[in-house]
């Protein structure tokens, strides 16, 4: 049986819009969206854009610096937002990112994450992909 707090609470979830490709380059915005029945506090995003094929099987084992943007706004209830604007390398690469927000039904702190493959040579559909399993995305 699911309780009012698990029912009730914020859910945010970081995604992105879809890709568009100028000149060899993927710019997408990154969206928040908060699927719950509660307000949220969006306290940060950390995010890094990575010329690489994979990431480390762990998240601590991340061996960059984070870019971090610290927000203090509410997000309502089944409510999205885009927030920043990204370009890519034009290589494969992978953008990485993750949210944390302060439920305010439940007072509680939470993370949530995601991992994207950006591939600008392949046939449109195959443009993008998940990145890192699901150590990389998911949110508690």
């Amino acid at each position: 049986m699911e309780s009012a707090v698990d029912r009730d609470r914020a859910y945010v979830f970081l995604g992105y819009t879809p890709l568009e490709f100028v000149g060899g380059y993927a710019r997408f915005m990154l969206r928040i969206s908060n699927v719950g029945r509660g307000p949220a506090v969006i306290k940060e995003i950390k995010y890094k854009l990575l010329q690489r094929d994979a990431l480390p099987t762990s998240r601590k084992d991340a061996d960059w610096q984070w870019d971090i943007i610290e927000y203090d706004w509410v997000i309502p209830e089944h409510q999205t937002r885009d927030s920043k604007r990204f370009q890519t390398s034009g290589g494969n690469d992978i953008f990485v990112a993750c949210i944390t927000y302060l439920d305010l039904f439940t007072l509680k702190t939470h993370v949530s994450w995601m991992g994207m493959h950006i591939f600008p040579d392949k046939p449109e559909g195959q443009r993008d992909a998940r990145a890192g399993g699901d150590e990389w995305n998911s949110s508690d």
